[in-house]
């Protein structure tokens, strides 16, 4: 491991420390839409550097990271923030297995990835988590697997109706028009869920309940 910003990344990473800080900026605008800070779920961890700053607004913070040394580096970063539960587990529509890949840069610690049936980890639904406070925010940014994480969220979000933040950057399968721009018909679908789409945000959209 070495460290950036207080933060310590995985040795072979220069993509991710040099970029991720910037991406912090989203954050006061994404508080705004949320009117209850109770909870977020947020994934990916990564090296914890979202969890650790919406720690400072929610009271507690439900973070998944699956890769092995980006999990290393979460559990270093979050170490005394009683208010972050860490899970070393992927997201999807089902419980399942699978594995990580990478399809972007190989020094990017920020664009792993889950190949799902194949594998040693794990997947669970976040419907089948045991959560036990109101959910004010789903924030989504797991390089194509923000779909199927959805999908497997639906009783949460008709229960909680939390404002939703997901990356959409053409990697999710079946939702790869638009490319960077984003998807529309991946918009649409999340808006058929009872909800508002707002702003973008670098490559994240936002969604409000209506």
């Amino acid at each position: 491991m070495k460290i950036v910003n207080g933060f310590y990344f995985p040795d072979y990473d220069t993509q991710c420390s040099a970029a991720v800080f910037k991406e912090l900026d989203k954050l006061p605008i994404i508080l705004d839409y949320c009117n209850n800070l109770d909870a977020v779920i947020q994934a990916g961890g990564n090296v914890g550097t979202f969890p650790v700053a919406l720690a400072k607004s929610f009271e507690h913070v439900y973070t998944f990271e699956p890769d092995d040394e980006n999990w290393d580096c979460l559990i270093e970063n979050t170490k005394g923030i009683d208010n972050i539960y860490c899970n070393p587990v992927g997201l999807s529509d089902s419980d399942g297995t699978g594995s990580m890949y990478q399809p972007d840069r190989a020094d990017n610690c920020g664009s792993l990835a889950i190949k799902e049936g194949e594998g040693d980890i794990l997947l669970v639904s976040i419907d089948s988590m045991v959560i036990c406070d109101p959910v004010g925010l789903i924030y989504l940014d797991i390089e194509g697997s923000e779909f199927k994480a959805l999908n497997g969220a639906k009783m949460t979000i008709e229960k909680y109706k939390p404002v939703i933040v997901i990356e959409n950057k053409g990697l999710i399968p079946g939702f790869e028009e638009g490319g960077l721009q984003g998807s529309e018909s991946l918009r649409d679908w999340i808006c058929s869920l009872g909800y508002k789409y707002v702003t973008r945000l670098m490559r994240d959209d936002v969604f409000i309940p209506v």
